[in-house]
């Protein structure tokens, strides 16, 4: 094994690990949208067969005491939160969606993010429909949920969103990585001790050149 050592005055840095799920825009962009209309397709039909096959205040038990399926038309917000204000949550997933679609989308590089983003897309478009299209009328509709657990009762596009806040903690904290797959934090050069000032003390033996017009040293009478 040969040592490597750094000559003097150069700084060592640290090697930068490999960028990994790295994708191409057009391949990030493509997963994104297709996941985003799986989902909300997948969150569509699940709300059309509760509306044919489920009775409100009539549930069908799955795990007795703990998941059962029961039609529930929300006023609110995901998991049934903020009843009473729906156009706000309204505008708020039109806001919501549009950033994600013109903002989020074009930066895609990764493929963690992704799979993120279209999970975010399928969340916020399937509750934003029911809200646009379902009764008592638009930016107003009641969201369809039915998936009833002992603390609240969602439906797939919650799960959806759910899915997403995992997918995007996973990037964010672990993976650490934005976007478009480059690292939060690049590393940083990496100087040994004692470098600096040895920089400095052989910076301070090198004397200063003369000014303009004056005698070097030693020469003055």
């Amino acid at each position: 094994m040969h040592d490597v050592q750094a000559t003097r005055g150069t700084a060592i840095t640290a090697e930068a690990p490999p960028l990994r799920g790295i994708i191409s825009a057009s391949r990030a962009r493509l997963i994104a949208l297709v996941v985003g209309a799986l989902g909300f397709a997948a969150d569509l039909g699940s709300k059309t067969w509760a509306l044919a096959s489920l009775r409100p205040q009539q549930p069908v038990p799955l795990v007795p005491g703990f998941l059962a399926f029961n039609l529930y038309r929300n006023p609110g917000a995901a998991f049934s939160m903020g009843e009473g204000v729906t156009w706000l949550f309204t505008g708020i997933a039109i806001l919501a969606l549009g950033a994600t679609l013109f903002m989020l989308v074009p930066r895609l590089r990764h493929v963690g993010w992704a799979w993120g983003t279209g999970l975010l897309l399928a969340g916020i478009a399937g509750n934003l429909a029911d809200r646009l299209v379902r009764e008592p009328g638009p930016f107003r509709g009641y969201v369809i949920d039915f998936i009833q657990f002992p603390w609240f009762i969602c439906n797939v596009a919650d799960i959806w969103i759910t899915f997403a806040a995992i997918v995007g903690g996973w990037v964010m904290l672990i993976a650490k990585v934005g976007p478009d797959g480059r690292p939060e934090s690049e590393p940083k050069p990496v100087v040994p001790a004692g470098r600096d000032k040895d920089h400095q003390s052989a910076d301070s033996d090198v004397p200063e050149p003369p000014t303009p017009g004056s005698a070097p040293p030693g020469d003055a009478a």
